[in-house]
């Protein structure tokens, strides 16, 4: 019950990409050609998103426009066992 939060603009072909990596996390927002740290855009008391072992549950809004947009999230393994 977690959440992570933006107060920011969005037009089509706008691009959002969130880093959660320790030591890199970023929030940056990619218009065109230009890309920019919106990282002042993350609303107080937000979590940054971890996933945890197993199934993970993860949903996201928007106050309009939720239907034009395609979110797309990604997962790199970081450690394997040996």
């Amino acid at each position: 019950r977690e959440y992570f939060k933006l107060n920011i603009g969005l037009i089509d072909g706008d691009i959002l990409s969130i880093d959660t990596n320790r030591g890199h996390k970023s929030v940056k927002l990619s218009r065109g050609v230009d890309t920019t740290n919106v990282i002042n855009k993350v609303i107080r008391n937000s979590t940054w998103l971890q996933l945890n072992k197993g199934d993970n549950l993860i949903t996201y809004d928007a106050d309009e426009g939720v239907s034009d947009m395609l979110v797309i999230f990604t997962h790199r393994s970081k450690y394997q066992a040996v």
